[in-house]
């Protein structure tokens, strides 16, 4: 069952955990004897109000599952481990769908947070962790908004930034990684960011947007927008990503390895209001590995776009004109209602059976070669441009227009566009195996 701001919140376990008794709010232990993985020593540090006014954290007696009740809209928990069973719960009552829950785990552990049970909020619940986060393929999330990550954020510096006109920095060297193999279910944002990050399942957002983001450190803005939720009800206010800009980025594999700080598999996909996948490295040449199924649909304002970044930061929802890291896919699909914004050093779209559908495209390799072999096809305009690289690119379809400019074009497919097609080749020639269309 999915969680509407509007509906009731499904709480798995929540009944048999709060006739466990509500335990002490500013200073918890939840120590389970015998347990082998579960949420354990949580404290509430920081939220609104005093004494059992900020929360509470409760659990089952003899069980393992815990609800959080979070009374102000920005709370932080410390936790020695932040593990969710296969058998076990833990359920997130929060006063709005964009109230937000760091929970920070100190424990030291050198094993990433492993979440494999049920985990559920009607807000956000942000997990940080240095030695990674993974979501087995068993786990069941559904929530207002998650982010995963391995970087930090001062507990003061949390606490005194509003989410819909501030900015949030995290910090950070970490080493950890984020990993997903089940299916995530959001009503908002879904964020996984660390040095290395890879999506093997489903990211699933209603009406927020969907984030996959390699870096150590990095800054983190919202813009507030009107939303109905999926199943009807009252319209609410939902965080959309509007900066996401890369302070620290992964460390550089030696040569002949590969750096890849994301990766989605063929078998992943993300589904949400907006997708941005963005990478850097220190000092360039990493891989962006995109393939499986990204999706990007029209639920409201400032929705339909997919952004996929190799060392491009986003600000203020827009690329900048930089790229340092090499976007690269063997099988991927991409739906989206909106813009199509691809940038890196060098961009590589092997040619797929699945197809390349979106409002309209701009494709650019800032200092390679682009290569897009995949059809595409636009309601607006294409553009593909190496700056100082060649281009080779498969079919386009364009409702209005298509400009294609590179030191060298190679036309393997029809070039058909509504209004004009311009192909500028400013070194070398223009060949074509395909045809013109109008």
């Amino acid at each position: 069952m999915k969680i509407r701001p509007s509906k009731p919140l499904r709480s798995v376990g929540a009944s048999r955990a709060l006739s466990g008794g509500l335990l002490s709010a500013a200073v918890l232990a939840l120590t389970m004897a015998g347990a082998l993985a579960e949420p354990t020593n949580g404290t509430i540090t920081a939220g609104g109000g005093v004494g059992a006014s900020i929360g509470s954290i409760a659990n089952a007696g003899g069980g393992f599952d815990v609800t959080v009740q979070q009374n102000s809209a920005q709370m932080v928990v410390t936790w020695d481990d932040f593990n969710i069973d296969a058998t076990d719960a833990v359920n997130f009552i929060q006063p709005s769908s964009s109230a937000i829950a760091v929970n920070r785990v100190i424990g030291g552990a050198v094993t990433p947070t492993m979440i494999d049970g049920a985990l559920s909020a009607n807000g956000h619940v942000w997990i940080l962790d240095p030695a990674g986060v993974a979501f087995g393929a068993g786990a069941v999330v559904d929530v207002g908004g998650l982010l995963a990550t391995a970087s930090d954020i001062d507990t003061a510096t949390f606490m005194a930034t509003d989410p819909a006109t501030g900015t949030f920095v995290f910090t950070g060297t970490p080493t950890g990684a984020v990993t997903n193999a089940a299916d995530l279910e959001a009503q908002g944002l879904i964020a996984l960011v660390a040095p290395m990050v890879t999506n093997s399942g489903s990211l699933t957002s209603d009406n927020g947007d969907v984030l996959l983001g390699g870096a150590k450190a990095f800054r983190l803005s919202f813009a507030e927008v009107d939303r109905t939720p999926a199943g009807g009800g009252a319209v609410y206010k939902e965080l959309l990503v509007t900066d996401f800009i890369i302070d620290t980025g992964v460390d550089n594999a030696m040569a002949p390895a590969e750096t890849v700080p994301v990766t989605q598999t063929a078998a992943g996909s993300a589904s949400g209001s907006n997708i941005i996948i963005s990478a850097a490295s220190a000092g360039g040449g990493a891989f962006l590995n995109v393939d499986g199924l990204v999706e990007a649909t029209n639920v409201g304002t400032g929705s339909g776009s997919v952004m996929l970044l190799g060392g491009s930061n986003l600000v203020g929802g827009v690329a900048a004109a930089t790229g340092t890291e090499t976007v690269r896919s063997a099988d991927l699909g991409i739906n989206a209602t909106g813009a199509l914004r691809i940038q890196g050093s060098s961009v590589s779209i092997a040619d797929s059976a699945q197809d390349i559908s979106v409002g309209s495209a701009g494709i650019t390799a800032v200092v390679g070669d682009a290569s897009v072999n995949n059809a595409i096809g636009a309601t607006g305009a294409i553009s593909l441009t190496a700056n100082t690289g060649n281009i080779d690119v498969g079919a386009t379809t364009a409702g209005t227009s298509i400009t294609i400019s590179g030191q060298d074009i190679d036309l393997a497919g029809k070039a058909d566009a509504t209004t004009t097609a311009m192909l500028t080749a400013t070194v070398g020639d223009v060949s074509s195996a395909g045809a013109f269309g109008d």
